[in-house]
């Protein structure tokens, strides 16, 4: 797991893509193997759950830039800190169990997201 210690206050976000690029990527056989094993262990084991987050960032961040209107901009770095809640709040609240699609449950957590991030800019 690559720890990354970026301060992101600066509201640059060139440092934030940086780090991003830096994420290694998981294979879709390797994602799948993650989620059969946070499906079989009872408690919950953190760092494939971490690792899953990981993975799936640049989904949260481009789901957030490809719905964000140009108007909110300006708060594009807010609204990137709430995708990135919003991924880590999913992924809790995922049941590993099911056969559902990881991607799309967490597709739609990110569409609730976005609703109350720009009734609230």
């Amino acid at each position: 797991m690559t720890r990354i210690t970026t301060n992101y206050t600066t509201y640059d976000l060139a440092y934030y893509y940086a780090d991003l690029q830096r994420l290694p990527r998981l294979s879709p056989e390797g994602r799948q193997q993650l989620i059969a094993t946070l499906a079989h262990r009872t408690p919950v084991d953190t760092q494939a759950r971490n690792r899953l987050i990981e993975d799936h960032l640049r989904l949260a961040t481009h789901i957030a830039i490809d719905r964000c209107p140009p108007s909110y901009y300006r708060s594009l770095p807010d609204i990137l800190g709430e995708v990135a809640l919003t991924l880590v709040h999913a992924t809790h609240r995922y049941d590993f169990g099911s056969e559902g699609d990881f991607k799309a449950y967490v597709a739609a957590w990110m569409d609730g997201c976005r609703c109350q991030t720009h009734n609230r800019v």
